[in-house]
């Protein structure tokens, strides 16, 4: 815990750094506590950005990342995922298992009889093509925080020739892996 306060610091220098960053481009802004807020978050373990399809043109946020892997390479690939957790409501915690013993999963003897695919809470489902994971910086090197800045600039920059290929799905990655299936 001595350590904790000097590695906080540099990491808050180094993820706030790249927020500043991507925070200069269009659809694009880190997910941070305001400036000189005396918050941080808290490690900035699985930060996330936040992506705004409208203001590029409607390039889809999976298309974004995929481009974002083109240009980084996949060592470094696995820090940026489009999407974030499957919504909470839709979290097999609620919707398979029986918490309480009653004979049905929680969110049946808490809600409705609803289907799970019926219960739909539209802003909660949202997120997921509206965030995206960040690098994560625990270390204030300006080189390598510029090579992704750069990366990031790029895509945007390139986002018309991207939105030719781009087929409109979201959400990829986490999302994806961590959807169940029927």
């Amino acid at each position: 815990m001595k350590k904790y306060p000097a590695e906080i610091a540099e990491i808050d220098k180094a993820m706030n750094y790249f927020c500043d960053g991507i925070d200069k481009l269009p659809g694009l802004k880190g997910n941070r506590p305001p400036k000189d807020s005396g918050s941080t978050n808290g490690g900035w373990y699985a930060c996330h950005g936040l992506y705004n399809s409208e203001e590029l043109d409607g390039l889809s946020l999976t298309r974004f990342v995929e481009a974002l892997h083109a240009e980084v390479g996949v060592k470094h690939a696995g820090a940026m995922i489009a999407g974030c957790n499957v919504a909470l409501h839709k979290q097999a915690i609620f919707s398979r298992v029986d918490v309480r013993h009653s004979g049905k999963p929680t969110n049946k003897r808490e809600t409705s009889e609803l289907s799970e695919e019926e219960i739909v809470l539209k802003n909660a489902e949202a997120v997921q093509d509206k965030t995206f994971f960040i690098p994560w910086f625990k270390h204030f090197d300006t080189a390598i925080i510029d090579e992704y800045i750069e990366a990031y600039t790029k895509v945007v920059e390139n986002r018309a020739e991207l939105l030719k290929e781009d087929k409109k799905e979201n959400v990829a990655g986490f999302n994806a892996m961590t959807k169940r299936k029927g």
